[in-house]
């Protein structure tokens, strides 16, 4: 079970939608009359990248061994996150809090970024629990790890992932924002340091 969790996921994967969530919460901040706090700010951050990570939870189902699939499960569809923003704007309709507004948009945007490019790269079940048909491009997980990377990094859905990296690159050179600055590498760091905790007890 542990292999295979170990084929198909690793902390790399964390950094990239972590950047991915980054990317999409400075372009709903970056507005020049949203007129939040410091703190505000940095909290709206940290719900985007966390939310663009949240789909990749159900891997602690592997873990636990009450499932064996990843990408799968009702976390690798829109229709969880949908609804969740929905209430959330829903909440805003009613307390007309500004906060509460951008907390749906930076939320929905890191999941939503989090569904894109697990489509891209692989595929997903994206209309679940409608329907638990996978949409997306699958890559085939064959072969040993090493081959399986080399074989990755040699097709055309490294591309994503490179355009995903450089993107917070060059938003990285202009927003000074601390966590939208730490907080992917840390994750990354966090999941890493985890799966070796695992793999040493398990």
């Amino acid at each position: 079970m542990l292999t295979h969790y170990k084929v198909r996921y690793n902390a790399l994967v964390i950094f990239v939608h972590s950047c991915a969530g980054a990317i999409t919460s400075y372009l709903a901040l970056n507005n020049n009359d949203v007129g939040f706090s410091k703190k505000q700010i940095n909290l709206l951050y940290f719900i985007g990248i966390l939310a663009s990570v949240l789909p990749d939870f159900d891997v602690s189902l592997i873990i636990l061994n009450i499932t064996r699939y990843h990408r799968y499960l009702v976390s690798h569809s829109v229709v969880p996150y949908l609804l969740i923003s929905l209430l959330l704007f829903l909440l805003y309709a009613v307390n007309k809090n500004k906060f509460t507004k951008y907390v749906a948009i930076v939320f929905f945007l890191g999941t939503l970024s989090h569904i894109i490019l697990d489509y891209l790269v692989g595929g997903l079940v994206l209309y679940a629990p409608i329907t638990y048909q996978r949409f997306g491009f699958k890559i085939p997980f064959t072969g040993t790890r090493l081959e399986w990377v080399l074989s990755y990094l040699s097709s055309k859905y490294i591309v994503f992932e490179l355009m995903v990296f450089l993107s917070y690159c060059l938003v990285l050179l202009k927003e000074k924002n601390i966590v939208f600055r730490t907080m992917p590498l840390l994750m990354s760091l966090t999941a890493l340091i985890a799966l070796i905790v695992v793999l040493i007890v398990w």
